[in-house]
Formats: structure tokens, C-alpha cells, sequence
């Protein structure tokens, strides 16, 4: 297959000036800290400096006794990495895996249903 290319020639522009999302962007480690938009330089992640108010820039050390207070307020409350974030996707929680293997709530036997497997041979 041939792709006509006839009164193409080549531009005497740059390839910058042609396509300016190719250009390269500074970037910095950063992530986002709070809701309040700050930005923690730790390295997690790059974030385009021109996404990035240098005033609201929160060094990790400043950050770090935020970090502490939410997890041990998280852990005093019985919460750990794996119970929130099987709260966050309710796919993964176990009570949509019990009701989508069985086909209802499994707690409360609503199964409405057995399954019949076969005898082993002997």
C-alpha cells in the first residue's frame, strides 16, 4: 500500500515549530499532597513545571508529620493500605466476590441454586 505524498516536500520549519507537543517540558518529582493542592517533592512521580506554583510547594519534610498523624489515625481506627483501597474499588471488596462467585449473598444464603458436581470415577 502506497500512500500518496505528491506536493509534499519537506517544511522549512522546525520539527519543534511543527508539532509543539513534542517539545520537551521540565519536569519535576512531585505528587499531590492535599486537597489543597500542594505538591510534595518526593520523587514518586513528574509533574511539568508549568503545572507547579512554586509557593505551593510542600518539601517532604514538612509533609512528614501529616503523613504520620494520618496513619496512625488510620491504623488507631483499624484501617490498613488493603482495607481502603478494597473500599475504594467495590469490585474487589468481599462482599462483591462472594456475591459474584455464588451468584447472590452467600452470609445470608439467598443462593438460589445448588451445583451438582460429578462423582469422582473409581
Amino acid at each position: 500500500m502506497t500512500f500518496c505524498t505528491k506536493g509534499m516536500g519537506i517544511s522549512p520549519d522546525s520539527h519543534r515549530r511543527r508539532m509543539p507537543w513534542t517539545a520537551e517540558k521540565e519536569c519535576v518529582p512531585g505528587v499531590v499532597h492535599s486537597s489543597k493542592e500542594k505538591m510534595v517533592l518526593d520523587g514518586a512521580q513528574r509533574v511539568d513545571v508549568d503545572c507547579v506554583d512554586r509557593a505551593s510547594q510542600v518539601y517532604p519534610l514538612e509533609a512528614l508529620p501529616a503523613a504520620v498523624a494520618t496513619c496512625e489515625y488510620n491504623t488507631c481506627r483499624g484501617k490498613n493500605i488493603f482495607n481502603c483501597s478494597l473500599r475504594r474499588n467495590p469490585m474487589y471488596s468481599g462482599n462483591a466476590l462472594l456475591q459474584g462467585l455464588a451468584g447472590g449473598d452467600v452470609r445470608r444464603e439467598r443462593h438460589s441454586h445448588r451445583h451438582s458436581f460429578p462423582l469422582p470415577r473409581q
